[in-house]
């Protein structure tokens, strides 16, 4: 097979992983027991529309910042999307309960460590998914979440300002529509990372009509 026909097949391999995020759900929404619960796709859908539009009138590098909000969760195709304190909390029957208390319920360094956890097993995905592909994109690939993980550019520091507030309005909507989705933790962990004032301002209309 010529070298050419190796990398289609690996591009096509990629493509196949990447799908995977269309039926990955967002263990958090599972977490709170919600029927049908948005896929990471979903999310990372709304947040590159988000990313477009609020990217350029913070006046940012839109494209990387477009190429960090739709890599961001791509390690979760293979990594799967645990939330950082599933582990502290378990399994529990009551656990759609016990996770809207999880501030109280899990320890500061309980956290931190499986943050860590976290991290470590989807940096070893997104570097196993970079293997396959051409050097220049795998290079990239990895070079991007790093900088997303990391927050090192402010296109970074503000795709992971939208990713909260992406959470957010999504919490709210499936109130509005009647399930139990704990939105008064979603807008506090908003609060907790949201400093960039195009997002401050948003977020604080977001509170406003969700406590209207």
């Amino acid at each position: 097979m010529t070298g050419a026909g190796v990398r289609a097949l690996s591009l096509l391999d990629f493509f196949r992983t990447a799908g995977k995020l269309k039926s990955v759900r967002r263990q958090g929404w599972v977490d709170r027991g919600l029927p049908d619960a948005e896929s990471v796709a979903d999310h990372t859908f709304r947040a590159m529309v988000m990313a477009w539009a609020l990217g350029r009138m913070a006046g940012l590098n839109t494209d990387r910042l477009l190429m960090i909000m739709l890599l961001h969760d791509l390690p979760e195709a293979e990594a799967g999307d645990a939330t950082p304190y599933a582990d502290a909390l378990g399994r529990a029957s009551d656990l759609a309960d016990r996770v809207s208390r999880w501030r109280q319920l899990v320890s500061s360094e309980q956290l931190a460590a499986a943050k860590r956890g976290k991290r470590r097993v989807e940096q070893q995905a997104a570097e196993q998914i970079a293997r396959d592909l051409p050097a220049g994109l795998g290079d990239e690939l990895v070079e991007l979440w790093l900088d997303y993980t990391e927050r090192r550019s402010p296109e970074a520091k503000f795709a992971a300002q939208i990713d909260k507030l992406e959470a957010a309005l999504q919490a709210i909507e499936y109130r509005a529509a009647g399930h139990q989705a704990d939105a008064e933790n979603f807008l506090l962990s908003a609060r907790e990372v949201v400093e960039h004032p195009i997002l401050v301002q948003l977020l604080a209309e977001l509170e406003a009509e969700a406590n209207g």
